[in-house]
């Protein structure tokens, strides 16, 4: 669900008469290009990527830490295939996707037993090999 993706706007231009809402986009500044602006814009899905984590965490921790923005439908703790050890990185799946937008605002970058997280949506690599 979450892809990149350009969006061409003109000022008053009409759009085959129809007026367009673009819903669960997060967009960065635009760049100015010809007659319009192009805004780089990546869908906002219910499901966050949260990266750094402390390899001894468990399960009820991450929990503890992360349902203050909403409630998580789905945890994934990424471990290792050979040694079963946590490999610091898992995914979480809220029932919203303004708890993940919320969840990925206020703890990317935050500290969380002496490490720095990194939080983003989460991007489905399958579906982008396929196409």
């Amino acid at each position: 669900m979450s892809k990149n993706v350009l969006i061409k706007l003109r000022k008053g231009k009409n759009y085959l008469g129809l007026t367009i809402y673009i819903r669960g986009i997060q967009s960065s500044r635009p760049i100015l290009k010809g007659s319009g602006f192009l805004y780089e814009a990546r869908m906002i899905s219910k499901k966050i990527y949260v990266g750094n984590l402390k390899f001894t965490l468990k399960e009820e921790n991450i929990r503890q830490i992360f349902s203050v923005f909403g409630a998580i439908q789905d945890l994934k703790m990424i471990h290792d295939r050979e040694t079963g050890n946590f490999r610091g990185f898992a995914f979480i799946t809220y029932g919203t996707d303004e708890a993940a937008s919320d969840a990925v605002r206020q703890m990317n970058g935050q500290e969380v037993d002496g490490r720095n997280l990194k939080v983003t949506f989460a991007e489905d690599k399958r579906k982008e090999r396929q196409s």
